[in-house]
């Protein structure tokens, strides 16, 4: 996938060189998680059990290296600063492609824009 060789080569120009035996660990995963970040690893896992088609896996190795790379370069403070923990993820979201209108389709949200000024309410 071009954005992970793209991100790969961000990651190791920053000094943060992954490694694929390293780095990267298929599981099987509870519920309809897809991936995730380990910080106190720096490991991203890939849910074997819940990733059926190519493209998903494209999205969910991008999305985990954005955060590989937010955690590299801008020392997020993952555990204690919620701020740092929903930049990352906005980041995340919208650059891994999991905004696309494709993907807006499928989790059946039709509106074509203002998706990022909804108001979440506690």
């Amino acid at each position: 996938d071009p954005y992970a060789r793209l991100l790969l080569e961000a990651l190791k120009q920053s000094g943060c060189t992954v490694f694929n035996d390293r780095h990267f660990s298929c599981e099987n995963c509870d519920g309809c998680v897809s991936g995730g970040f380990d910080a106190a690893t720096s490991q991203i896992v890939l849910c074997q059990n819940n990733i059926r088609q190519q493209s998903h896996m494209n999205r969910v190795v991008t999305h985990e290296l954005i955060h590989a790379f937010d955690h590299c370069r801008a020392h997020v403070d993952w555990f204690k600063n919620v701020k740092h923990l929903a930049c990352s993820e906005i980041r995340a979201a919208n650059l891994s492609g999991d905004c696309t209108l494709m993907n807006e389709i499928a989790r059946f949200k039709f509106g074509l824009k203002g998706h990022h000024q909804v108001k979440i309410v506690d």
